[in-house]
């Protein structure tokens, strides 16, 4: 196989495969030859939205992936094929072509069925099986079945600026069995990131990250490409290569801000290159990256974005482009601005900064995780959950009355006016009570007024 474009990981796990010492590697290190080709594929065009990370079976990761359309006919994906469908599927098949989301369907019950709990074979089983899996990853890779036949696994490696103040960097090629310097003081997009993986396709840049990470040479140990594995109480990454799975301590000091980013997977909306504008909105606002819309209203759009320079995801409000021509909506924008800078309270959002972009207004604030109260569910008193919003405290309502009734009292009552300190629950006997009073009645019908005392009431 000519491996000048094949990705480093693969690449590496092919050459693995032909120099394993037993069948049982060669077969595994093939199979793992694929997922990683999968993983790589759903880095290059993420799913809209990622539901469950908490361990992601390869089942997942074929759902997620979206191969070429197109009919294969090579000699080692039919043979893959035939083989995933006897072994996986139980069902043999002499197809002359296969869709490549046919091929990849059939994959998640060979895993299951021959490399699963309990799916030992004999030798000559992984010699033959393991043949055609390489075989079929290796055309695979040749009939372009994860990326299109120009892309590139680069590695943005350092970024600096020119006389006229545009981005350049160095740009290495992380393919074959080495990473290649391609070349020094290319022009990248304002998007792209040193120390980061991309996928270079028809002249744009992909971001990769982080679904797959890149890690330089150390003292003992190769370069290498990790993979996204799961996300529990932190994100867990593997090296298919060596088998090591990377989490923890070491992962978050060889990848600060890493966490923040790879919560970013189950609602982060892929642009189809960096720079390029989303559907939700501009795709960077000074120093912020847009990720997605939150919310809309008359007076702004408030977006998710993840502040470039410190790496954390904060809440964009923008003034919408046809108020920002208007000098009113402009002033009134900037006085919630300056509201917001002078409040300094746990319960008020916090603002970070302000600015001008896009010929309109924005000011960031801190991201607050949770949901609209009308639709959270709460909990009743006795522990029961419920959809509704919860009722206001008896002293808000009270007060809200107060507010919206004159400072007299009226009354339409026939009969006596309860007294202030009558005691919860006395009822007026007498007529239809109206009294509206702070701490007289609340009437709940005619001829039935329930005394609320502002003594009894608690906040």
């Amino acid at each position: 196989m000519d491996s000048a474009h094949v990705p480093l990981p693969v690449a590496s796990l092919c050459r693995r495969a032909r120099n394993a010492r037993s069948a049982a590697e060669r077969h595994l290190a093939a199979y793992h030859a694929w997922e990683g080709s999968i993983r790589l594929a759903v880095a290059a065009t993420p799913p809209p939205a990622a539901t469950d990370l908490s361990a992601p079976s390869i089942g997942t990761w074929v759902s997620f992936c979206r191969p070429r359309e197109a009919l294969l006919a090579e000699a080692g994906l039919l043979a893959a094929y035939r083989l995933f469908s006897a072994e996986g599927l139980g069902k043999r098949t002499q197809a002359p072509s296969v869709s490549g989301r046919r091929l990849l369907d059939a994959l998640p019950a060979y895993r299951n069925a021959v490399i699963g709990h309990g799916g030992s074979r004999d030798e000559s089983f992984y010699a033959e099986a393991g043949a055609a899996l390489l075989d079929g990853i290796e055309d695979a890779w040749r009939a372009d079945l994860f990326w299109p036949a120009d892309a590139r696994l680069l590695l943005v490696d350092a970024v600096a600026l020119d006389a006229r103040g545009g981005r350049r960097a160095r740009l290495v090629e992380i393919c074959g069995m080495a990473s290649l310097v391609r070349g020094d003081g290319e022009p990248v997009p304002d998007g792209a990131r040193p120390g980061r993986l991309y996928l270079e396709a028809g002249g744009a840049l992909r971001p990769l990250h982080p679904w797959v990470i890149y890690q330089p040479q150390a003292p003992g140990r190769a370069e290498r490409v990790l993979f996204f594995d799961k996300l529990r109480r932190g994100p867990e990454y593997l090296d298919y290569t060596s088998g090591d799975v990377v989490k923890g301590k070491p992962l978050a000091d060889a990848f600060p801000g890493l966490d923040a980013d790879c919560l970013e997977l189950s609602r982060e909306r892929p642009a189809a290159a960096v720079g390029a504008a989303d559907e939700s909105g501009p795709a960077t606002v000074g120093d912020y990256r847009i990720l997605g819309k939150l919310g809309e209203g008359g007076m702004g759009v408030v977006y998710l974005a993840r502040q470039e320079s410190l790496g954390r995801l904060v809440t964009v409000k923008m003034l919408p482009a046809e108020a920002a021509r208007d000098e009113t909506a402009m002033a009134r924008f900037q006085r919630e601005v300056n509201a917001l800078a002078r409040a300094d309270h746990p319960n008020i959002v916090k603002i970070l900064s302000c600015g001008r972009a896009l010929g309109t207004a924005y000011y960031a604030m801190e991201l607050i995780e949770g949901a609209d109260l009308c639709g959270s569910s709460v909990r009743s008193p006795r522990g029961r959950r419920t959809s509704r919003a919860p009722s206001p405290p008896p002293r808000a309502t009270s007060v809200a009355r107060r507010r919206s009734c004159s400072r007299t009292s009226r009354t339409s009552c026939t009969g006596m006016r309860p007294s202030p300190e009558a005691p919860i629950g006395s009822r007026c006997s007498r007529g239809s009570c109206a009294t509206r009073r702070w701490g007289s009645t609340t009437c709940t019908s005619a001829g039935s007024c329930i005394a609320t005392s502002s003594r009894r009431t608690s906040w």
